[in-house]
């Protein structure tokens, strides 16, 4: 159960990394 919760983490953190750096790509190209 806590490596679920582990690797789900670190999906999560990931996404948010990845989503955040398209967001500033994003703003940069507008």
């Amino acid at each position: 159960m806590e490596k679920i919760n582990w690797i789900l983490n670190r999906i999560i953190s990931f996404l948010l990394i990845v989503h955040s750096t398209f967001l500033f790509i994003f703003k940069v190209e507008c």
